[in-house]
């Protein structure tokens, strides 16, 4: 019974999103933006434009903190990480986005 009644609350809950929030319930939206709409502005790179956006909608968590969602990118130079990240997030509303270009260096050993 407890089983059944949680279901029916998942379902109302769905339902009530479907209503609120259209857009979400579209197929297929993630690779809309992802793949379609980036495929605008960047070539290849599905993979880490899907990480980059994927990350970036840590903040729309309802607990979601600054540090929720962090991105670190790293390879080596002039392999496009800059451009890659930029473009990707430039669909975002500004005040989404927030960059570091340095990171010191006790940061930078935790992260090894």
């Amino acid at each position: 019974m407890a089983d059944y009644i949680k279901e029916e609350q998942i379902k109302k809950t769905k339902e009530e999103l479907k209503v609120e929030y259209p857009e979400l319930f579209i197929k297929d939206l993630f690779d809309m933006i992802t793949v379609r709409e980036l495929n605008k502005k960047i070539v290849g790179e599905i993979e880490s434009r899907q990480t980059i956006f994927l990350c970036a909608m840590g903040c729309k968590v309802d607990n979601a903190q600054i540090a929720s969602y962090n991105l670190s990118v790293d390879d080596k130079s002039g392999v496009g990480k800059d451009y890659i990240t930029n473009a990707t997030l430039e669909i975002l509303p500004e005040y989404i986005r927030i960059k570091r270009t340095r990171i010191s260096p006790t940061v930078a050993l935790s992260i090894n």
